[in-house]
């Protein structure tokens, strides 16, 4: 039985004398305001337009879709332990679409114990969940990932142009690369592909990136990305001139064994070797180190045959390379980690002003993939073997990653508050308390304890409610 919200629905039906089937107060905590983001954000909406492809009828896919959705919240991490706690939350259910019979006799009959359902048995078993998972296809990944940005730039939650690229292992033979847009705040994963076998090979990365790039584009116009900072294993000539001739400069670590590495320091020592010292603060784990550095630069480089090669197929008419070298002083370092180089196709006014653009790189490994392997538990608890299932699990947990990175943000922030009205309607009234979850035949609402003696005939004869204040618009100066 799939449960959908209808408040108008409910209203009426109490109203004629139907039957409350199920009463459960609304939920008032980090879980509620994430999942009330997470639909504000569209999440369930494309999930169930979502054409799940089965050898037989079950489980309604959206049911199970939505709650796999919610499930990387938890702090558990498992899929078993998950689900215990999403499933430990009535409201949260009720929200999700479980029918109140399904939270007390389960949806399906899969149970371990021989007698059926047992007091601990969950509403659903988790193989079910991983069925689920299975089903989805490469394919449907790359659409929810495209109605996902679709939904992010018609509410301007991205604004920047300027994107980290980079990709982790997870297993033997397997690999994520997320293409994060860069904030104020932080990042927000945009698009990822997850990949399995010689496609998870390093090399094969900047043809990867092309894809994820191209995919932003699709939804966000060719001006989504101008600028794309990545690790040197994206120091890929054709790529960088392919971007460049798409409107895209690039910022990548240049090797240290590349001609063009030798070819600028040799062009700042025949200009007269001029290099500015800087003294900078930066954390290194967990510990503030002060360093002075020596920055030099040197523009309209060329000795990079790959990357001119490629410049003249796509007409690029001025391909030339701009090199900013930092030089560690103090404290001593070994030789090979003295010197950090980075190529761009962008002419820079600074070689500092280069290095600083670049030092974000690093929030996509230690709070980009760090996080997701160790805060979100993605690398212990793929959930399953199959690559189906990791590719959902991956796939479900950067949606949510996604989520928390938008709820840090005030716009996000704001949008909590929209998503708590709009699927609580009065949860955090003035008096009163909490909603309440009301349940009547297939339709569920969340009304306050005087809407609900109202649409039962007995309306109190003072309220004392105030209304929700509105948040402060704010002008523009």
């Amino acid at each position: 039985m799939w449960v959908r919200q209808d408040k108008q629905t409910v209203l009426r039906r109490l109203a004629e004398g139907a039957a409350i089937q199920t009463i459960v107060p609304g939920a008032d905590g980090a879980l509620d305001e994430l999942v009330a983001l997470s639909a504000e954000l569209g999440t369930f909406a494309m999930l169930d337009a979502l054409a799940v492809t089965r050898e037989r009828r079950g489980i309604p896919d959206p049911l199970l879709l939505r709650t796999l959705a919610v499930l990387p919240f938890l702090a558990d991490g498992s899929l078993l332990g998950s689900a215990q706690s999403v499933f430990s939350d009535p409201a949260i259910l009720l929200q999700l679409g479980y029918a109140p019979v399904e939270l007390q006799e389960g949806v399906s009959a899969r149970h371990r114990h021989p007698d059926g359902k047992t007091a601990q048995s969950l509403p659903l078993h988790v193989d079910t969940l991983r069925d689920e998972l299975a089903r989805l296809t490469p394919e449907d990944w790359e659409r929810l990932q495209e109605e996902r940005l679709r939904v992010l730039y018609a509410k301007r939650l991205i604004r920047s142009t300027k994107v980290v690229v980079d990709g982790s292992g997870l297993g033997e033979g397997e690999r994520v690369v997320k293409l994060s847009a860069l904030t104020g705040h932080g990042l927000v994963p945009l698009v990822w592909e997850y990949l399995i076998g010689d496609a998870s090979e390093k090399g094969k990365e900047a043809a990867v990136t092309r894809r994820l790039v191209e995919r932003v584009r699709k939804i966000g116009g060719p001006a989504a990305i101008t600028l794309l900072i990545a690790d040197a294993f994206y120091a890929d000539g054709p790529f960088l001139a392919w971007l460049k001739a798409t409107g895209t400069d690039g910022l990548v670590r240049l090797p240290e064994d590349r001609l063009l590495f030798a070819e600028g320091l040799k062009v700042i020592q025949l200009e007269g070797d001029h290099w500015e010292e800087r003294r900078q603060t930066r954390v290194l784990d967990g510990h503030k180190q002060t360093r002075l550095v020596e920055v030099a630069a040197a523009g309209d480089l060329t000795e990079w045959d790959s990357f001119g090669g490629k410049a003249r197929e796509l007409e690029i008419g001025e391909a030339k390379l701009f090199v900013a070298y930092v030089r560690q002083r103090e404290p001593a370092v070994a030789p090979e980690k003295a010197v950090l180089a980075l190529v761009s196709t962008r002419e820079w006014p600074e070689g500092w002003q280069t290095y600083e653009a670049y030092r974000p790189r690093w929030w996509i490994e230690n709070a980009g993939f760090n996080e997701l392997k160790e805060g979100w538990l993605l690398e212990r608890y793929p959930w399953g073997r199959s690559a189906e299932i990791v590719r959902g699990r991956v796939g479900f947990t950067l949606l949510a990653q996604q989520v928390v990175a938008l709820y840090c943000q005030a716009a996000g922030r704001q949008l909590v508050g929209y998503g708590i009205r709009r699927l609580r309607r009065a949860l955090h009234a003035a008096l009163g308390g909490p909603g309440l979850v009301v349940v009547v035949e297939d339709a569920y609402a969340v009304l306050h304890a005087e809407e609900l003696l109202a649409a039962l005939g007995h309306p109190v004869t003072q309220s004392l409610r105030r209304p929700l204040a509105l948040p402060p618009t704010r002008r523009r100066a």
